[in-house]
């Protein structure tokens, strides 16, 4: 039984490590898409504040549409790579609660050994010491 918790120990570990493997990309991912947004909104105030220039203020409105559907476009991917990494992070959670199950499960045995081999020791102290009181 024992070899069983640790091969079963082992393989949530790795299990572990294959879903954090999968979630670091989407959050990599993530950040990307949200450092486009604060680029793009970046891009519109300045495109804005150029805009209060009446030679180029007829082109700010062709320019603001566009630059409102790339905006809402990003925010719908961001919301769609947040998703996902939240699911991700679930598998990883439920994965790290799998691999601290077989942990604590090890651990009991371990602690259930110990007392017996405890149990044992004190039965043969217990039983040596009768005999020396009877033969004493």
């Amino acid at each position: 039984m024992g070899s069983g918790l640790a091969s079963l120990i082992r393989l949530r570990r790795w299990n572990l490590d294959e879903e954090r493997q999968r979630l670091a990309p989407l959050m990599r991912a993530l950040q990307e898409l949200q450092e486009k947004l604060a680029g793009l909104d970046a891009e519109i105030d300045r495109e804005r504040e150029g805009a209060a220039n009446d030679e180029v203020a007829f082109a700010y409105a062709s320019y603001a549409g566009r630059a409102m559907v790339r905006r809402a476009a990003a925010v719908d991917a961001i919301a769609r790579a947040e998703a996902a990494a939240t699911a991700q992070r679930q598998v990883v959670l439920l994965c790290h609660r799998e691999m601290r199950s077989a942990e604590l499960a090890e651990q009991a045995r371990f602690e259930k050994l110990a007392r017996e081999a405890r149990r044992r020791e004190q039965i043969a102290v217990d039983e040596l010491a009768l005999l020396t009181r009877d033969n004493g």
